[in-house]
Order: C-alpha cells, then structure tokens, then sequence
C-alpha cells in the first residue's frame, strides 16, 4: 500500500530568495505528526517575515532554526517513496529546492474534492458537476469550514504549517477511496490483479461475438 505523507511550509522573504523556506510540517496518513522544524532560511538576510501569515518571527529562527542541509535530509528521508499530499504544494516543494518522492497529489486541483465543496457549500447549484469541476481552485480554509466544520487560520499571530498540513490530510482522507480507484497504480495496486482485468470467461464471450 501507498504510504501518504501531507506536508506545509511557512516561508519569508529573504534578499535573494522570495519564498524562503522558515518552516515546514509533515504529517502521516493517521495526521501525527512525524516532523515539524524550523529552518535558518537559505537566501542572505530576512528582509521580510510575513508574521502575520507565516507566524515566523526573528526570535523562533534564533532559537529554534536549524541548517537547511539538515531538515532537508530529514525531509528527503520521510518523503522518500511516499505519495506527498499538498494544497497548491509547488509553491511548498519549490522552497525544499530537492524533494524526491513518489508521487505529489494537490488537493486544490482535486475534482473529488472540489465537486464535493460545491455541493456542500450550495446543495441547489444548478451548474453540472463538470462545471463545477472547473471552477477556481479553493482555499484551505474554506476547504476546512466547510468538509471538516474546523476553523484553520485564525488570529492574527500566522498560519500552523501542523494545522495546516493535518486538515490537508483529513481533506484527502475524505476522497481518498476515490483517488485510489482512479490511481490504482500509485496507490500500490497490483496492476495485475484480476479486479482489475476482464475474465477470461468474459474475454471469451466477447471473441465469440466478434466472430
């Protein structure tokens, strides 16, 4: 079976880099928490901490702030031939700089998930389900208050890159099933497997009509 890994990261800004890795938490598929740790970010000095939505402050980086080569190792090792699940996770991949995984699955571009918000949100849209499928990508908070009924993001003192990466877990969770059927492969299906193969008996049939 598949071994999903959810993960987030608070970033700032730095003088070279613009989204400099500050943060980053993972989560199992259970949503414990399997590591959370605080980065020296790469890039020169901070110019900017975005604190009011990273929650990165200069004291946390002084006194918990590890090198970057070394949560990257942490990281590469956890990650390593999971299924990585993310909302909108390039931006959060793209600050690891090298993530080797298995494969990467962005809750935001989930047609299971979206069609689900949709029709939780406002249960008399008229739009079809593939329109519905088309709309906008949808934020992590409301995905929450909405399919969860859990409040994320609140306050004024920054996103939990844990609470954060727990709710995309419990998102994904909720379509998991689905994503697997369709996924099969990825999942850590055995493609050979008979369900997933017409019977011989079935296969015989069709020849004969073709016949």
């Amino acid at each position: 079976m598949a071994k999903y890994m959810a993960i987030d990261c608070e970033m700032v800004e730095t003088f070279w880099i613009k989204n400099a890795l500050a943060r980053v938490s993972i989560v199992d598929e259970n949503s414990r928490v399997v590591l959370d740790e605080y980065v020296i970010p790469p890039g020169g000095c901070i110019i900017d901490y975005r604190t009011r939505w990273s929650g990165i402050t200069k004291e946390l980086i002084g006194n918990k702030g590890k090198e970057m080569s070394e949560v990257q190792s942490q990281v590469r090792e956890i990650l390593k031939d999971a299924v990585i699940i993310g909302h909108t996770v390039n931006t959060d991949l793209k600050s690891l700089m090298r993530c080797p995984c298995k494969a990467i699955v962005d809750i935001s571009e989930l047609p299971q998930l979206k069609l689900r918000f949709w029709r939780t949100a406002n249960p008399e849209d008229p739009d079809s389900d593939e329109e519905l499928i088309k709309r906008q990508r949808i934020s992590l908070k409301r995905l929450s208050t909405a399919l969860l009924d859990r409040q994320i993001q609140t306050g004024n003192k920054g996103h939990s890159s844990v609470e954060d990466a727990t709710a995309t877990m419990d998102l994904f969770r909720l379509i998991q099933k689905e994503w697997e059927l369709k996924n099969p492969d990825l999942a850590g299906e055995d493609l050979f497997d008979d369900k997933f193969w017409e019977d011989e008996e079935s296969l015989s049939e069709w020849s004969e009509e073709e016949d």
